[in-house]
């Protein structure tokens, strides 16, 4: 074999093992897009979470404060009935 015959077996191994490397690069660049959609999608939901849970504690604070409220009222409420049934007279 020639050394002309055997730079165009080189050359032809080189080009095709880079029409290889491209269809394969390609094809995992193919497969990278939706991935990157999908880690778009997952950190927007990540955000809504994160606002929700400090909505959530907000509420929670709420609630225990009309909690708290609503012990006071019922202990105010039962003095009141206290002190009229103190007031009554016996029949």
């Amino acid at each position: 074999m020639s050394d002309g015959a055997a730079w165009w077996i080189v050359t032809g191994v080189v080009i095709l093992a880079i029409v290889a490397l491209v269809a394969v690069v390609g094809a995992l660049m193919g497969h990278v897009r939706p991935l990157r959609r999908a880690v778009r999608r997952l950190r927007l939901r990540t955000e809504q979470a994160e606002k929700l849970q400090g909505k959530l504690a907000g509420v929670a604070d709420r609630a225990t404060a009309l909690e708290a409220r609503v012990a006071e009222a019922t202990t105010r409420l039962e003095q009141i009935k206290a002190s009229r049934q103190k007031d009554r007279p016996a029949p």
